[in-house]
């Protein structure tokens, strides 16, 4: 009886481990994780750890440096330095208070990025969050603009 229990409780952790996206230690069954992956591979993954969001992204440097550009506007922070070159990117900018939140891209390949974004010194995992939310919207605009233009182009209008 307390093996079945034992048994019934394992499962149902991992079946909770499964739903918990970015979880570190979590087992996940290989079905589960590899229709999960290929959600993640499309959207994007992010995990934050040691005071600092790490994430990776399926968009070009340049459609990245952008984005966190707005997304900094639409925060109203002000952006101290901002460097692109073509294989990194650099952002830094601060809040009312003088907080300072730094975002550093990295291509990976034509198309892949990695991003991190450490808030301050210590790091703050909401504002980091904020500014890695905001940014997805900025490149979500960005993809709707371009399947318009697409789309405009197909339909043969200017």
């Amino acid at each position: 009886m307390r093996r079945t229990i034992n048994l019934l409780s394992a499962a149902a952790l991992i079946g909770a481990g499964a739903t918990l996206a970015g979880c570190a230690g979590a087992v996940i069954p290989i079905s589960v994780a590899a229709t999960a992956g290929m959600a993640a591979a499309q959207e994007g993954v992010a995990v934050y750890s040691r005071g600092k969001i790490k994430a990776a992204r399926f968009q070009s440097i340049e459609r990245l440096h952008a984005a966190i550009l707005r997304a900094f506007e639409d925060l109203d922070f002000e952006v101290i330095e901002s460097r692109l070159s073509r294989t990194s990117s650099f952002i830094q900018a601060q809040d009312r208070k003088g907080t300072r939140t730094t975002v550093k891209v990295a291509e990976r390949s034509e198309r892949v990025c990695s991003v991190g974004i450490r808030v301050g010194v210590v790091g703050d995992r909401f504002i980091a969050l904020l500014v890695l939310e905001t940014m997805d919207k900025w490149l979500s605009e960005f993809d709707a603009k371009r399947a318009a233009e697409a789309e405009a182009a197909a339909a043969g209008d200017p």
